[in-house]
């Protein structure tokens, strides 16, 4: 009999990001005022349920024409696999071409230091340092031969918003957000193989967490942000009927950040694209009263379907419980009409 392969990292991680409320329903906002996170938001959530998932992501641009996208993060996923943690590196630009590793441990390397606001899922990848105080990010590892290292020191941490708790519900289950960091400058190095890379340029962190893990509930979702000083970021979740969105968006303001909670979104116009019918090319976040965005992506540098990691039988069933293909998109876009964009999205 032809032996399954294990569930690899990359994959883990795709099932976190895809997690959400278990059924299409009216969508909750929080209530409540907006207010600046703080250290109970930076800090893991209580797991309380047998599939959970949470995830802090930083979306990086380095020496103007570098994209870094860094994921830590744990789980549980109920019978389907066994409880993780870990981390996926996705880097574009860099010498030599896109490079990318994921690393997976058991749960148990997972901890949390409130003092120093250090999170570890191994001794030498973490987080560390409270935002806008400071912040630093540290990922080490060798994998196939090839050693990583990626240190950045973040400055100039623009202050940011939640609005209330940061917890919206969709049908009765709960899908949280915290943008730690709306927009930051970074300095450090990069590292892989052995090219060494002194790197410098912009960074956003944001922080996601869900109670429940049904990917046939969520038909989108999208993380966008811009790289100039007048800064934009967001990060949207779809149910898989109706218009409605979870999560939230921020802006720079005049006085400071402008908080901004979605309605709704709707494609303004899809394509056929990597064998998806109608992938949404151009969007249209609506906030009401806060105005509107209008997202259009342009030709992705990365596009990947979660299906790409299993073989025959296993593939159908895979397939078959998660209700179908689940793309991730990376790329360059366009924020109302402006360059200089990057969007990170999952259709199915």
């Amino acid at each position: 009999m032809k032996r399954v392969r294990p569930i690899r990292a990359a994959v883990a991680l795709a099932l976190l990001l895809l997690c959400g409320p278990s059924a299409a329903g009216p969508v909750v906002a929080p209530a409540g005022a907006p207010r600046a996170p703080g250290s109970a938001e930076m800090a893991p959530h209580p797991v309380d349920s047998k599939t959970y998932n949470e995830v802090w992501t930083y979306q990086v641009r380095l020496n103007n024409h570098m994209d870094l996208l860094v994921n830590l993060s744990r789980g549980n996923f109920g019978s389907f696999k066994e409880p993780v943690c870990g981390a996926n590196v996705l880097l574009v630009g860099f010498p030599g071409g896109t490079r990318a590793v994921a690393r997976e441990y058991p749960k148990s390397n997972f901890s949390w230091d409130p003092a120093a606001h250090r999170l570890k899922v191994h001794r030498e990848i973490w987080l560390e340092g409270l935002p806008p105080k400071s912040h630093r990010l540290h990922f080490a590892t060798k994998k196939n031969g090839t050693e990583w290292l990626i240190d950045l020191e973040f400055s100039r941490i623009a202050p940011s918003l939640v609005p209330g708790n940061g917890v919206w519900k969709v049908n009765g289950h709960l899908f949280g957000q915290v943008i730690h960091v709306p927009w930051a400058r970074v300095d450090g190095v990069v590292a892989v193989g052995g090219d060494t890379v002194k790197v410098s340029g912009v960074a956003t962190m944001d922080h996601t967490w869900q109670d429940d893990m049904a990917p046939e509930i969520v038909s989108r979702t999208v993380r966008w942000r811009t790289f100039g000083e007048n800064w934009e970021t967001g990060y949207l979740v779809r149910p898989a009927d109706g218009n409605e969105a979870a999560g939230y968006a921020l802006r720079k303001g005049a006085s400071g950040p402008e908080i901004r909670v979605p309605q709704s979104w709707k494609a303004e116009e899809t394509a056929r694209r990597g064998g998806i019918k109608d992938w949404p090319v151009r969007l249209t976040v609506d906030y009401g009263p806060g105005g509107a965005d209008t997202l259009s992506f342009g030709d992705a540098w990365s596009r990947t379907s979660m299906l790409d990691e299993f073989e025959g039988v296993t593939r159908w069933a895979v397939k078959k419980f998660f209700g179908g293909e689940m793309v991730d998109y990376r790329g360059p876009a366009k924020v109302n009409g402006r360059n200089g964009s990057y969007v990170n999205a999952f259709v199915k």
